[in-house]
């Protein structure tokens, strides 16, 4: 790359993330940088656009809390499904999740995906990504590991959707055959978990292409956030109400993640309204980015 533009490039990541730089790169995919303040430590990627949003920040002091709405959001379905075995992340950041879920489900092997391994190697460099028995990670694009794993009748208890290059999410990650084939992995009672957006102009085709591939869905809209997390799954979900009744076993667990079940289950909205069903996003139809565009 032209030196002038590196330089352009590091002053304008510079200029939009908060902290002192620790860390910066080009990897294939994207910029990343890192960036520490007030010792909270974040990982910021730009690609298309001329600012770097954070995609994982950790407490350098508490390591284990988890800054993100939406992560603990994600963490606490833990309340959804029983005792799971094999947990599979698509797309890593710095790794939150991961500890999050070996924390709440210690008998699990978690597989985590990322196609950047730029973003694994800062990960666990920066933010102490566990290299561990249970712990697998693949650097490879998360549609074809979903698709190989679907030849190898691979089941998973609970798949986490949480793939962002930068811009959004990618735009094969969002149609109804990449979900059907996300739900053809999903073991009977599983759950599939995706980080997506309520301020988003796409959310009326992501919820249409969700009901579509898996029928009724639950939403969260985080408060402190304009993330939207939809958990989807194989057969119903538990109600509420089941739910609620296994907080005790994870009360320690929860307060060392910093999850309040009490917002969690105060943001749950079980009855999610299907403006336009016919607003499907598929692989010949899914104009992610034009409808992104603000």
């Amino acid at each position: 790359m032209n030196k002038w533009l590196m330089l352009l490039t590091a002053i304008l990541l510079s200029s939009v993330c908060n902290g002192k730089v620790i860390h910066k790169e080009q990897s294939l995919y994207r910029n990343i940088m890192v960036t520490e303040s007030n010792k909270k430590r974040c990982m910021g990627f730009s690609f298309r656009k001329q600012d770097s949003q954070n995609q994982s920040c950790k407490l350098v002091y508490r390591p284990d809390y988890l800054v993100f709405d939406y992560a603990k959001i994600s963490a606490a379905s833990i309340l959804a499904v029983e005792e799971p075995k094999n947990i599979l992340i698509l797309g890593l950041g710095g790794g939150s999740l991961v500890e999050a879920f070996h924390e709440l489900a210690p008998q699990a092997t978690i597989t985590s995906v990322e196609i950047d391994e730029a973003v694994i190697k800062v990960a666990k460099n920066y933010f102490d990504l566990p290299e561990a028995d249970w712990h697998k990670v693949f650097a490879v694009d998360g549609r074809i590991f979903v698709k190989r794993e679907k030849l190898k009748k691979a089941q998973y208890d609970i798949i986490i959707l949480d793939a962002f290059n930068g811009d959004y999410i990618p735009a094969h990650m969002m149609t109804v055959e990449f979900l059907r084939e996300v739900k053809s992995i999903l073991s009977p009672n599983g759950l599939a978990i995706a980080n997506t957006f309520s301020t988003s102009k796409l959310k009326k085709y992501e919820s249409a292409t969700y009901a579509k591939a898996f029928g009724k869905f639950y939403q969260f809209k985080g408060r402190h956030s304009g993330n939207r997390v939809i958990w989807a799954g194989n057969t119903d979900l538990p109600t509420p109400e089941k739910m609620k009744e296994k907080i005790p076993t994870f009360k320690v667990q929860f307060f060392k993640l910093g999850i309040d079940p009490d917002y969690i289950f105060d943001i749950l909205e079980t009855e999610v309204e299907i403006n336009d069903p016919t607003k499907i996003l598929t692989d010949d139809y899914a104009p992610v980015n034009i409808l992104n565009e603000k």
